[in-house]
């Protein structure tokens, strides 16, 4: 098996399974491939392939994969890069924006592919992460100080965080 290291060889695969793809969508796929620590294979018969990097030279295991199934796993870590984004408590606005822009490439790949490849029934572990927020206005001398007080609040019970508090949720993939 080979490795694909450039867009040109993500775009041939993907045309042998009938998705036509640019570079641009090809470099954002390899980059979400690679930042994650996993690479793509290909075989003669331009099967793309799915590797851990961590499980070193070792492709016994891996089992052939689908453009779409490369796309949709990219849009799903791209989707958790943007929860822990907008988790952080500084954010990095650029870095948001560039995350969006991604979100909108990868389901317009991802619809791309759609179109051509059904779905592969597997079992998917799914996440759900409830939001919810309390404002709780304290007096003190300094953030930390407030923001310890608040916690030990919490800790002792008094101050509960209930379904009137409740945000929204965030379904992701479970790992």
């Amino acid at each position: 098996m080979k490795r694909i290291k450039s867009t040109e060889a993500l775009v041939a695969s993907s045309a042998r399974q009938g998705v036509t793809i640019c570079g641009t969508e090809a470099e954002i796929v390899l980059a979400y491939i690679k930042v994650h620590g996993y690479e793509l294979l290909t075989d003669d018969d331009y099967k793309l392939y799915l590797h851990d990097e961590s499980a070193g030279e070792d492709n016994s295991h891996d089992e052939p994969q689908t453009v779409r199934d490369i796309v949709e796993l990219c849009k799903e870590l791209n989707e958790k890069m943007l929860l822990d984004s907008y988790s952080e408590e500084s954010p990095d606005y650029d870095d948001q924006l560039e995350l969006r822009k991604d979100t909108l490439i990868l389901e317009t790949l991802l619809t791309k592919a759609e179109r051509v490849i059904p779905p592969t029934v597997r079992r998917y572990n799914v996440v759900i992460v409830e939001h919810r927020k309390k404002l709780v206005p304290v007096l003190a001398a300094s953030w930390a100080e407030a923001e310890e007080r608040v916690r030990e609040m919490w800790e002792n019970g008094e101050v509960v965080i209930g379904q009137s508090d409740f945000t929204g949720i965030m379904i992701s993939s479970g790992g």
